[in-house]
């Protein structure tokens, strides 16, 4: 009886999504909110930036209570579309060493991209779930 309670109050936990919602937050803030506030102050901006991606990647791997495949799925899918995206890139950008610049604005875009979707789709069935996660990270990167 006891196992059976354990079990249920397990699985009637839903995602844990606040985390997501701040680092984007914090994310977004340091990319465009601080550069515009103090412009001597927009490598850190970036440096924070760029460090929510990896928060991110934590906070969905070890804190999200998401299902083990999806947690791990959507970060091999992340990286695997970020490096994708980034092998497309115009050979101006790409030979002119600008392809860093892709991951200072596309690390923000593809984590709000992710953010929104883990907060639409926490309800949704497992499939519809996945395929939505699928096209959001493609469209994002």
């Amino acid at each position: 009886m006891a196992i059976e309670s354990a079990d249920l109050s397990k699985r009637s936990k839903g995602l844990r999504l606040w985390p997501g919602v701040v680092i984007v937050v914090v994310q977004w803030l340091a990319a465009f909110g601080l550069p515009s506030l103090m412009p001597e102050a927009g490598a850190v901006g970036a440096m924070i930036s760029l460090l929510g991606g990896p928060a991110l990647f934590v906070w969905w791997a070890f804190f999200s209570r998401a299902p083990r495949f999806e947690r791990w799925g959507a970060i091999v899918l992340m990286i695997g579309a970020l490096i994708a995206a980034r092998s497309m890139l115009h050979e101006s950008i790409a030979k002119a060493g600008m392809g860093v610049l892709f991951f200072l604005y596309a690390i923000p875009v593809l984590s709000l991209a992710f953010v929104i979707w883990a907060l639409a789709s926490r309800r949704w069935a497992d499939r519809t779930r996945r395929i939505a996660l699928v096209v959001t990270v493609l469209f994002a990167c």
